[in-house]
């Protein structure tokens, strides 16, 4: 397992019925994204960059999906130099996460990719597509992200 698909290692208390369910992947998440050689911990007060190509991924941590997204994106050889992540559960209002994500509706899965180009946005998309704008901006084959994403899957069955 790489890096981010760790996060999976953590148990998670079952629900109880009374307590809430304790998820410990949102609090570990920042610290995976600190080790990482090429991922930013972004936060909704942080400001757009103005100058350069950046990619803003907003994820799911408990998507293992999205979590093998990051891990292919880290051992990537290109791509910007500011790839920022945040976890999408940190937004606390549809208007942040328009402000985050222009022209972003509907969202319907993760995870959420947004670019911009010298401070100016350029594109927004989630889910698959999502995932063909990280593919294109790193250099990554789709295919390769593709076959990951459907070796999770028939591990889940």
């Amino acid at each position: 397992m790489s890096g981010f698909l760790n996060l999976f290692k953590w148990p998670i208390v079952p629900w109880d019925g009374k307590s809430p369910i304790h998820d410990p992947r949102p609090g570990i998440f920042p610290l995976a994204v600190k080790a990482s050689r090429r991922l930013h911990l972004w936060s909704t007060k942080d400001i757009i960059p103005d100058s350069g190509v950046r990619l803003l991924i907003g994820v799911a941590t408990w998507s293992r999906y999205d979590m093998v997204l990051l891990d292919i994106i880290d051992d990537a050889e290109f791509g910007p130099a500011c790839i920022d992540v945040i976890d999408i559960d940190q937004i606390q209002s549809i208007d942040d996460l328009h402000r985050f994500f222009p022209h972003a509706s509907p969202i319907m899965q993760s995870p959420i990719v947004g670019l911009w180009s010298d401070g100016h946005f350029v594109e927004c998309a989630d889910g698959h597509f999502g995932r063909e704008i990280v593919a294109r901006e790193c250099g990554i084959d789709k295919a390769h992200i593709e076959e990951r994403m459907m070796a999770i899957f028939n591990q889940r069955k």
